[in-house]
C-alpha cells in the first residue's frame, strides 16, 4: 500500500500516512481545508521563497519578547529609557547637572555684579566726601577780588585765582582711593596778586602741563630772560594744609626762594588750592548714576528670572 500524497510504502492497515500525515481514506476528526477532507497539510518547503529577517526559506515570526517596547500598535511591556543627566532636553532647556550648574553660575553672576555696584557706590561716596565742597552751590568765588577787598580766605569753597608766579613743584604723593593707587598728586608753590604764597595740588595731565609752563616762565623772568610773565588762571577748592610733612616741604621751598625772610615781601600761607576736588553739584555723578545702575540691575534680574520660569513651565507642559 502506498500513500497517495507522498507515495511512501505503508502497511496495509494504515489509516494515515506516518510520513506526511495524509489521511488514507475516510474522514478524521480534523477539519477540511479547500474542500478536501483530512488533516492540515503544512506547505512544502520552497527554496525560492525570499529571505526574511536574514534567514533563508520560509518566513518565521520572531519570538515574542515581553520586555520589548510596543511598536506600531503591537502591545508589549514598555521599558522607559535610561536617565541621562548629560542629555539635553528638547526646546532649548537643559536637564540634570548642566541645568543646576547654569542656575548656580547665574546666581554667582548676580552676586558679583551686585557687590561690584555696591563697591562702586561706596568708593564714589568716599571720594565725594573727601573732595567735594558741601558749602558750594555751584558758583566760583573770585579770590583775588575777595582779598583785594580786605576779606579773609574762603575755605572749603571753590575759588578762582590768577597766580602771579608759579615757583616750581615742591612735593608729590601717591593719589589713592581706598588704598588703590590712581596716579600722583603734584604740589606747586604759587604767589598770588597780594604776594601771599600758597600751594596748588594738581593731578590732571593738562593742569600739570600748564603749571610746568608757568613755572618755566617764572624761572625765565627771575633769570632776566624775559621782561614779564603772564598771570596763570587757576580754579579749585581752597582747604587748609593740615599735613605736617607737607608743611615741612612747603617751608623748605619758601626758604629756597628766600621767601621766609620778612624783607622778601612774600607771606607764606598754609593753604592748598585743590584742583583735584569735585564740586558738590556733581551729585549726579557720584550718587544718582550708581543708584540708577542698581535699579536697572535689579529690574533686569527680575525680568530674567520671570523669563526663565516661563520657559521652564512651557517645557514642563510639553
Amino acid at each position: 500500500m502506498r500513500c497517495m500524497n507522498c507515495n511512501a510504502e505503508l502497511p496495509a492497515d494504515s489509516i494515515t500516512c506516518p510520513y506526511c500525515g495524509a489521511a488514507l481514506g475516510g474522514k478524521t476528526g480534523n477539519e477540511t481545508q479547500n474542500g478536501v477532507s483530512g488533516a492540515y497539510q503544512a506547505p512544502a518547503y520552497d527554496a525560492q521563497q525570499p529571505v526574511q529577517n536574514g534567514v533563508s526559506g520560509a518566513y518565521q515570526a520572531p519570538a515574542y519578547d515581553a520586555q520589548q517596547p510596543a511598536q506600531n500598535g503591537v502591545s508589549g511591556a514598555y521599558q522607559a529609557p535610561a536617565y541621562n543627566a548629560q542629555q539635553p532636553v528638547q526646546n532649548g532647556a537643559w536637564s540634570g547637572k548642566k541645568k543646576t550648574r547654569g542656575r548656580f553660575a547665574g546666581r554667582i553672576l548676580y552676586y558679583v555684579i551686585g557687590f561690584a555696584v555696591i563697591a562702586l557706590i561706596a568708593v564714589g561716596l568716599n571720594v565725594f566726601h573727601q573732595h567735594a565742597s558741601f558749602l558750594s552751590k555751584g558758583e566760583t568765588v573770585n579770590l583775588d577780588d575777595r582779598l583785594a577787598a580786605g576779606e579773609d580766605y574762603l575755605l572749603k569753597e571753590f575759588v578762582h585765582v590768577d597766580a602771579a608766579f608759579v615757583l616750581d613743584t615742591f612735593a608729590s604723593e601717591d593719589n589713592t582711593i581706598n588704598g588703590i593707587s590712581t596716579g600722583k598728586d603734584s604740589y606747586y608753590v604759587i604767589v598770588l596778586q597780594n604776594f601771599d604764597a600758597i600751594a596748588v595740588k594738581a593731578a590732571s595731565a593738562d593742569h600739570i602741563a600748564a603749571l610746568d609752563k608757568a613755572t618755566q616762565d617764572a624761572m625765565d623772568f627771575l633769570d632776566d630772560k624775559v621782561d614779564s610773565v603772564d598771570d596763570t588762571p587757576l580754579e579749585g577748592k581752597l582747604v587748609k594744609m593740615d599735613d605736617s610733612e607737607l608743611k615741612g616741604y612747603f617751608d623748605e621751598a619758601m626758604d629756597a626762594y628766600g621767601f621766609t625772610d620778612s624783607d622778601s615781601g612774600v607771606t607764606p600761607r598754609y593753604y592748598v588750592l585743590d584742583m583735584t576736588a569735585a564740586r558738590a553739584g556733581n551729585v549726579l555723578l557720584f550718587i544718582v548714576v550708581p543708584a540708577a545702575a542698581v535699579i536697572l540691575l535689579a529690574v533686569g534680574a527680575v525680568l530674567f528670572r520671570k523669563k526663565r520660569k516661563a520657559a521652564k513651565a512651557e517645557v514642563s507642559a510639553e
